[in-house]
């Protein structure tokens, strides 16, 4: 993973939000979404799409917290990818 861009962090208001993650994923970035403060059915809406990206680009959808869900090409984010996030408050 080294030379691998940071994860980028979504924390999205509407589904408008979600072309974001398509265009991160499929560079090879980690995308790293955050519900907490999300509508809940605008959060299901994203979270299915996620799962749908995931399986047509090859990649992982993981539960990495509490409202917080990672897409990731690779098999899981790394532990220091997990630990930056810690940093940030954000896992």
């Amino acid at each position: 993973n080294s030379g691998q861009l940071p994860p980028y962090v979504l924390r999205p208001v509407s589904y408008d939000d979600v072309q974001t993650v398509v265009r991160r994923v499929k560079t090879n970035q980690p995308v790293v979404i955050v519900f907490r403060n999300t509508n809940i059915e605008v959060a299901k809406r994203i979270l299915d799409f996620s799962f749908g990206v995931a399986s047509a680009l090859d990649a992982n959808v993981e539960c990495v917290g509490n409202k917080v869900f990672a897409l990731t090409r690779i098999d899981e984010l790394t532990e220091a990818e997990r630990s930056y996030l810690r940093t940030q408050g954000i896992i």
